[in-house]
């Protein structure tokens, strides 16, 4: 028996000017609007001087792909996982994020952002991909490398920005899938009320039983499919307070169950976040307020074997039978404009981790 514990505190803080060029003649240019992703707020459509890619909600609707990874990896050049497995079968620890192939690892050297709010998993690194489904989506912003520094130490090989749906703009639906492989599935999006309160729901069931992960001549009793089995359901509030003040809530709970390819190997993943943004618009300056906090949960187990070369005997090589993992944090970004060619972004952040290893390692026989 081990136990590994790990605790740390980042605290960065963020200042930064974002500068839009004029057309040389003074005329006004005509061009496609591009979204400035290293703002830290939302939602900004300005010239922007870094390579930016932004999905819209039509294109993730459109998307025949089912989860956001494969969507991203279909058409985001130089998006990819540590391994090239989807997300709807990869063990959680093989989905650390690289953009233009910088530093590929199971950690991932990529910030990726939910409303401003860091989903990669507290104590590993990687993301959860079954808590960024596409129908709960407005726009996901990708900016690979050095074009993301205001993002700070985490986003070394770029920044994932992602947008849900506001409350107001989310409408009312009900779909199902059916698929190969076993694949069914079923998402519900529900809002009630409007301003100054308005409430929302969703929820998502998705299921594979997958595919075998050797060819038919290689596999022998052991093996069967690397399958996948996913829950979430997400509860949001919005209050408008005033004419320029709202505050969001937001709780989300979700789990993930996958077999590995054998009959031994599994790894089961269960988390919940909870979050709360407040956000104050100054009308006579242009400018921008917004505080968030926020709380986060997980428990991950896994369990790893050793198979003999004719694939009917595998042997327990290593039970991680609990990872937990919490996080919590808060940012403060002030954003305004100075003049009609730049901008002024001032914010700072900081996120408490905490996450400890308890495993089963050593397997001896007889």
């Amino acid at each position: 028996m081990s136990s590994q514990a790990a605790r740390f505190r980042i605290v960065c803080a963020t200042l930064a000017v974002s500068f839009c060029s004029l057309d040389a003649d003074g005329q006004d240019a005509v061009a496609e609007a591009i979204t400035v992703s290293a703002d830290r707020l939302p939602g900004a459509e300005e010239v922007s001087p870094f390579a930016v890619r932004v999905l819209d909600v039509e294109e993730l609707r459109r998307a025949p792909q089912l989860r956001l990874d494969d969507i991203l990896r279909a058409q985001v050049p130089g998006f990819s996982l540590f391994r090239r497995s989807s997300s709807r079968v990869a063990n959680p620890t093989t989905q650390g994020v690289t953009l233009r192939n910088f530093g590929p690892s199971g950690a991932g050297r990529t910030l990726v952002l939910l409303d401003g709010i860091p989903l990669n998993d507290p104590f590993a690194g990687y993301v959860q991909w079954n808590q960024l489904p596409p129908a709960a989506l407005e726009n996901v912003i990708v900016t690979p490398g050095g074009g993301a520094g205001l993002f700070g130490n985490a986003a070394l090989a770029g920044t994932i920005f992602v947008i849900s749906r506001p409350i107001g703009a989310s409408s009312n639906f009900a779909e199902a899938i059916l698929g190969n492989h076993d694949t069914d599935g079923a998402t519900a999006s529900a809002t009630a009320g409007r301003e100054p309160v308005a409430f929302s729901f969703f929820a998502e069931r998705f299921f594979t039983g997958g595919y075998p992960v050797l060819r038919e001549d290689q596999r022998g009793s052991v093996d069967n499919n690397a399958s996948g089995d996913s829950h979430l359901l997400q509860l949001g509030a919005q209050f408008s307070l005033n004419e320029d003040t709202s505050l969001n809530f937001q709780a989300r709970g979700f789990n993930e169950e996958r077999g590995n390819g054998t009959i031994y190997t599994r790894n089961e993943t269960r988390g919940a976040d909870v979050s709360a943004v407040v956000t104050k618009r100054f009308s006579e300056l242009g400018s921008e307020l917004r505080l968030t906090g926020y709380g986060q949960w997980r428990e991950y187990s896994s369990t790893f074997s050793a198979v003999n070369e004719t694939r009917d005997l595998e042997t327990p090589a290593l039970n991680q039978y609990s990872v937990p993992a919490t996080a919590s944090g808060g940012s403060i970004v002030w954003a305004t404009p100075l003049d009609s060619a730049h901008a002024l972004t001032l914010g700072a952040d900081a996120r408490w981790v905490e996450g400890e290893t308890n495993e089963a390692f050593r397997f001896i026989g007889d």
